[in-house]
């Protein structure tokens, strides 16, 4: 599944998904109010937001990070700090396509063995690392 920055032109799929999350942890907000709250999040540049596609390229999960600076490694790093995939892309491919894309940024605090023994416990249904939502990943 590739696995893309999201932009502007995301915006509408990209609400739909995360009003999904926020629906999954029983938070209702319209979805004007994630627009906005997502358009603000790229015009500032202060999240890194991916979008899954399925290979029909319809968005199906993202992932949104932010930064920050790790004391214990003494640089910058990212916070996961929101993770979603529709119910209808379960799987290992983007599963492990989330994982491939974090390990690529060399993850200096991610533990994804024990992220998806936390999923298995909780019984989430909607995404493995739904129920993970600390990992840092360095900037460089």
């Amino acid at each position: 599944m590739p696995i893309t920055a999201a932009t502007t032109a995301d915006l509408d799929e990209l609400a739909g998904l995360f009003a999904a999350y926020l629906q999954f942890y029983e938070v209702d907000r319209p979805l004007p109010q994630v627009r906005r709250f997502l358009a603000e999040r790229l015009a500032r540049g202060d999240s890194a937001l991916l979008l899954g596609r399925d290979p029909a390229g319809q968005a199906q999960g993202f992932v949104q990070l932010y930064p920050f600076i790790a004391s214990l490694a003494l640089r910058p790093a990212w916070l996961l700090s929101d993770l979603y995939v529709a119910p209808a892309a379960l799987g290992e491919a983007l599963m492990n396509a989330a994982r491939a894309h974090a390990e690529a940024s060399e993850p200096a605090a991610c533990n994804w063995r024990r992220r998806r023994t936390i999923w298995r416990d909780r019984r989430c249904t909607s995404a493995w690392a739904m129920c993970a939502t600390t990992c840092s990943i360095p900037t460089g």
